[in-house]
Parts: C-alpha cells; structure tokens; sequence
C-alpha cells in the first residue's frame, strides 16, 4: 500500500507490538496527548493480550495507518502458515485458536484489509517503508546485531530509504548501506525487564526525519486479571504458561524452545518440563544473545553467587 501524506505533516508516532495491552496502549496515549503528533503507524500485531479487541477497535476509530503482524496473519488464517512447519501443531501451539476467540467476527474483515507492508511517501522528507519483521515475511527479524550484509540480504528490494519494522521488540535506530532502519520497541510487551511501553517520533527536521525514543510506564494488572479471567493458562497449557510469564516478568520466555531442543528433541511440551526449566536455568541461558544486551551484571552477580 503506498500513500502520499499532506505537507503539513511534522511529527509522527510509531507504535508497534501492541499486543492487545490496553492500560499499555492507554500509557502511550496519554503521552503523545503531550506532544504534537500528527500521524500515527503501527507496525503490526496488535492482538495476543485479553484486550485485543479494545486496542483493534480504537486503532479503527481514530483512523491509525497500521500493518498487519505475525499474529493478524495467525488470526486470518487460523494458524496454516504456522502449521506448515510440522513441528507446530494445535497442540503446543494453539494461539490461533485463542485469537479467534478474543477476536470478534466484526472486527476481522477490517484486519484483513489492512496491509502487510506500507510505502509512505512525504514532499518534504525521505521516504518510509513500514513492515513488520522483514520485507520478505512478518516472522523475520531483523535484529540490532544483524551484520550489515544480512541487512543488505533482508532490504535489497527496498527503495525507502527510512525502514520501520517490529518483531523483535527491542528498539534500534541503525544507519547501514542506503537505509537508517528503526524499530520502536514495543507498547505492550517489553522484554528489557521493566514495564514500560516504547515507541517512537519521527520528527520532520531539515527535510530529514529525526528520530526520538518515549518510554512510559504502565501497570499490568489489568492484563493479568485479563488473562486470568478467561482462564488462559488452563486453556492454552504451556504455551499459555509462557505467555503469560513473559507479560509478567517483561522478559522473553521463548528459552523453553531451544531447551526442550537440547535436553528433551524426541518428547513432548508439558508443566513438568516446564517447571524443569524454571528450576534448572535462568531464562537468558537458552535464549537468542541479543535480548541479553543488558545482562552483563546480572550475569556475573549470578556467577559469583553459583562458582563452578
């Protein structure tokens, strides 16, 4: 979808990740009602938290230029473009299922017209590519320790010079090749370890676009009441379990894969191996290097206290 804003525009507001937190949502609101914005994009998955359909009904009310997610796709097409990897089943994968559950009938037919990718084109500033993992699918991320040659793979048919993407949930203003890529972080899911919604300006300066990083604070109670009223962790067993863990502690919990991978390849998700995990590793052990950027003390306060 390409669109030509007025000439008027100065300030733009880049959410992402949202994921159905409305009190996080809420937080941000409230912050931009501070500033001067003139236009909103959010890149992709909206939806996953209890108040899913809240944060959809009040991106369509207020006219907000949004692309779809991973999780949109998953809700559109039940979770076929997830099952076609045989190691995902309904089974230790059924989040699918809880979208189309959270998400009403009336709001689906407007989710599927939103885009997969935005052109947004300015009179007076560089041109913005918005996607929401990577130009080629909303599953792949771009991370803010890719080497620059993976970049160049991922954007090689991008001719914006300004990429906005999401996905990884961890903010990154990075200049390579012909690009400056960003990424606002997320509203509703941080994974640094505090609760705090991130996004992000753009502010029209010089006939460049100057990028600013808000972080607010927010309070998730709502979202485990949320959760704990629908009973999602009785429904949705461990994976339930790791969502849920990960809304609360604002640290990724996705380890669990890769542990499961190491010790256990031949057997099935369960609690017990769950509560193996928990009790056996700190949950930045097993997962991807990058979300340990902050870790370092952490990590060395843990190995004094444990000598090998």
């Amino acid at each position: 979808l390409r669109k030509t804003i007025g000439f008027h525009m100065s300030t733009i507001a880049v959410l992402s990740d949202i994921h159905g937190n409305l009190p996080a949502l809420e937080a941000v609101i409230l912050d931009m009602k501070t500033l001067d914005v003139d236009e909103v994009i959010v890149a992709g998955d909206s939806i996953l938290g209890p108040h899913s359909e809240e944060v959809v009904d009040y991106i369509i009310d207020h006219n907000w230029l949004v692309i779809k997610g991973n999780y949109e796709i998953n809700l559109l097409d039940k979770g076929y473009s997830i099952y076609e990897d045989k190691r995902m089943t309904q089974e230790n994968y059924p989040i699918p299922a809880w979208l189309n559950e959270i998400v009403p009938h009336r709001l689906k037919a407007s989710i599927a017209e939103w885009p997969d990718r935005l052109s947004l084109k300015y009179p007076y500033a560089p041109a913005i590519c918005v996607v929401h993992g990577s130009p080629r699918n909303a599953w792949e991320s771009i991370y803010p320790t890719a080497a620059d040659e993976e970049i160049y793979e991922l954007l090689a048919n991008v001719t914006e010079p300004i990429v906005i993407t999401g996905h990884t949930h961890l903010p990154m203003d990075r200049k390579t090749w012909k690009w400056r890529v960003l990424n606002p972080g997320s509203v509703g899911l941080p994974i640094l370890g505090k609760h705090e919604a991130s996004y992000l300006l753009l502010e029209q300066i010089d006939q460049d676009w100057r990028p600013y990083f808000r972080k607010v604070p927010f309070d998730n109670e709502l979202v485990y009441q949320g959760f704990k009223k629908r009973k999602f962790e009785e429904h949705f067993g461990v994976v339930g379990r790791l969502f849920v863990e990960t809304f609360k502690t604002a640290r990724p919990q996705g380890g669990f894969v890769k542990w499961m991978k190491t010790h256990y390849p031949t057997e099935v998700w369960s609690q017990e191996k769950l509560d193996e995990y928990y009790d056996t590793c700190a949950w930045w052990e097993y997962a991807h290097p990058v979300y340990r950027i902050d870790l370092q003390d952490q990590e060395k306060d843990t190995t004094q206290a444990n000598p090998t």
